[in-house]
């Protein structure tokens, strides 16, 4: 849960109309005592070796900023080969899906701001299919999150940027063991 993802943070001086951007890398950790949720989304790197693992299959993973001391604008960046004038933020995770031969993982990436979604993004894949000649690791994967209008958006003074990972996965029910399905779908 420590992969970065870089978003642009436009701030507004009071008393002048300049913007001065700065480009933020934020970090999904582990909760804290201030951020709620299943994980934090931090500026601090998080200590190495304090990665951890959550199932997001048939369920919600939900990491949250906590309440903003002050107003924060998110800027996209502009979808090339769009024409349609899209902007996205990238979004990365490391994320493991593993079921048996031909299940396959459908991921879902869900940005929010001051409690309405600003963006999402699917991504629908092969799972690995563990055996003697092959382990299942976990993948680096770049979600590319479409926002819902502007090619910005602004969180709230004491509002939360919250970004949600779930999975669902297909091809299941033929792993035919006494045990049940044996799929999963996990995030690092």
């Amino acid at each position: 849960m420590t992969e970065p993802t870089h978003l642009v943070a436009d701030s507004r001086a009071d008393t002048s109309e300049e913007i001065e951007s700065k480009l933020y890398t934020l970090y999904f950790a582990e909760a804290n005592s201030s951020s709620g949720g299943d994980g934090h989304i931090t500026t601090m790197v998080p200590e190495s070796g304090g990665q951890s693992t959550s199932s997001a299959l048939d369920s919600t993973i939900e990491f949250t900023t906590g309440d903003l001391l002050s107003s924060l604008e998110i800027t996209g960046r502009p979808k090339h080969g769009s024409s349609s004038g899209q902007f996205y933020i990238p979004v990365q995770f490391f994320l493991r899906a593993q079921g048996p031969s031909n299940s396959q993982v459908t991921w879902d990436i869900v940005v929010s701001a001051n409690g309405n979604t600003v963006g999402s993004e699917s991504w629908e894949a092969d799972a690995c299919n563990p055996g003697i000649t092959n382990s299942c690791n976990f993948d680096h994967e770049l979600f590319e999150v479409i926002l819902d209008g502007d090619d910005s958006f602004v969180i709230q003074d004491g509002n939360e940027l919250t970004v949600e990972v779930s999975a669902e996965m297909s091809g299941c029910e033929s792993s035919g063991g006494p045990f049940g399905s044996s799929c999963e779908a996990e995030i690092a």
